[in-house]
């Protein structure tokens, strides 16, 4: 009898444990920041070669070199392999607030 119950007792605590450690595996997955999107990752592409290109030049890659929309052929492939590819989706802008920020007019 007593070899029953202790048996029992230790499957009981097994489980426990086991159910335990996967509600914790569980939440900390849950938590975790979702992976970049293209969107976010272009837009770190894009803000590193308007840094180059601005401290090479002194000015930004526009039709009039202040804030506006970005003229790609000034960007690649010197500063940038290629334009982002959702480009067609978005309207990258040299931002004036803060200047030299890169922004999209609208969601990608």
């Amino acid at each position: 009898m007593k070899k029953r119950y202790i048996f029992f007792a230790i499957v009981s605590i097994y489980l426990i444990i086991v159910l335990v450690v996967a509600v914790f595996a569980i939440s900390e997955n849950s938590e975790s920041e979702p992976p970049a999107t293209q969107c976010e990752m272009d837009r770190d592409t894009v803000q590193e070669a308007l840094n180059s290109y601005n401290e090479a030049n002194g000015d930004w890659p526009t039709a009039d070199g202040l804030p506006g929309d970005i003229v790609w052929s000034e960007l690649v492939p010197q500063y940038m392999s290629e334009m982002p590819v959702i480009d067609g989706d978005c309207d990258w802008q040299v931002s004036g607030n803060p200047e030299g920020s890169v922004c999209v007019a609208h969601t990608c």
